[in-house]
């Protein structure tokens, strides 16, 4: 049997599906409109609270207790956080010092309300250990209960919680937390971005150096892709890693995504046992072109007539990457005009046309450079 369905009862449905979802939207429009009200409106209370809280001089124990007791009675809805949160970051530019005094005082509170946030949605949580990071909430003790909380929420699935708690954790300045939290990340194979993981070390607040030496510590524990993360970090550290990461260089168990990152080590801190490697690796055409190719950006660190030779030979390599780098090597090296002449003027066209395009764009695509021979 066929339903005869008339053209005026489909628009009379569509008309009705469009208008709910018009009544949505404005409904939702609305809420929003009327929640940042609110937040803002709590935003500047929470502010001259904790002005008031600062500047206070009666310590007593009977005010600490009404000032923890109203913490803890506002902090059970997320809009009074996110309020709190808002002030407190204002007062964070003002008066830092005074204010994390104040937040360890209270410290208690905020430790309550994470384990009651990290029972809700992963946004929810992401955003509770936003708050502990950036307020540096946790406690030096690698045992401290706030801590291994962040570092189970570590392990989820979501990025922003991942990054938001590794944050958190580098944030509390203890090198054996943020050691702990990589070899967790890499031990359940958890694919993080390495310029996050190193950017993120990079803002460590204590000591760099005695974070980086106890991360190389436990560098054979993990995965190629954290180590390379890691030497991208120790590169932004100092030269104290050359040697240990020149004996992987010349290790060939090692993955190539290693030695490729302790290349581009040796070129910001230049080392001369590595030199003769560098040559080698940059006329090795056995290996993939990678290798070479970021050998003759290392050249760039190690002037000399050697190396300015081995340079001009590379630019008729049959890799575009190797004559790319080599023809950029020898202009950071500022090699003179006059020297490049044979390639200018040689026969090997694929040398001569690199060699002219980084002088044209090094001179800002004007024509080649003179020479001054005039």
């Amino acid at each position: 049997m066929r339903i005869h369905i008339r053209a005026e009862a489909l628009v009379f449905v569509y008309m009705v599906i469009c208008f709910s979802m018009l009544i949505f939207n404005l409904f939702a429009i609305g809420k929003n409109h009327v929640r940042e009200r609110f937040i803002e409106k709590r935003r500047r209370q929470w502010l001259t609270l904790i002005e008031q809280q600062l500047a206070r001089r009666d310590c007593s124990q009977a005010k600490d207790e009404q000032h923890r007791r109203f913490l803890n009675k506002r902090f059970r809805y997320l809009v009074e956080l996110i309020a709190f949160q808002q002030a407190a970051a204002e007062l964070q530019v003002r008066q830092p010092d005074t204010l994390y005094v104040y937040l360890k005082q209270y410290r208690d509170c905020f430790v309550k309300v994470a384990f009651r946030l990290a029972r809700k949605d992963l946004v929810t949580q992401a955003y509770m250990v936003y708050v502990i990071g950036q307020f540096r909430l946790l406690n030096a003790d690698f045992e401290d209960e706030l801590t291994r909380l962040v570092l189970q929420i570590l392990l989820h699935n979501s990025v922003y919680c991942r990054e938001n708690a590794f944050q958190a954790l580098v944030a509390s300045g203890n090198p054996q937390s943020v050691t702990e939290a990589v070899l967790l990340l890499s031990r359940n194979e958890i694919q993080h971005s390495q310029k996050l993981i190193s950017d993120d070390l990079l803002r460590f607040p204590g000591d760099q150096n005695a974070l980086a030496e106890q991360l190389w510590l436990r560098m054979d524990e993990l995965t190629p892709a954290y180590q390379c993360a890691l030497i991208n970090y120790f590169r932004m550290v100092g030269p104290q890693f050359a040697q240990p990461l020149l004996a992987r260089l010349n290790d060939p168990r090692q993955d190539s995504e290693i030695h490729f990152a302790v290349l581009r080590y040796l070129r910001r801190w230049p080392d001369r046992e590595a030199y003769p490697l560098l040559l080698k690796l940059l006329q090795d055409e056995s290996r993939s072109w990678e290798y070479a190719a970021l050998a003759a950006s290392a050249l760039d660190s190690y002037p000399g007539s050697q190396t300015i030779s081995h340079l001009k030979q590379a630019l008729h390599s049959r890799f575009w990457h190797v004559r790319y780098n080599s023809a950029q090597a020898l202009l950071n090296l500022h090699v003179p005009l006059a020297q490049l002449q044979d390639i200018l003027n040689g026969p090997d066209r694929y040398a001569r046309e690199i060699l002219e395009y980084k002088l044209k764009e090094n001179a800002g695509g004007e024509g080649l450079p003179d020479d001054g021979s005039d």
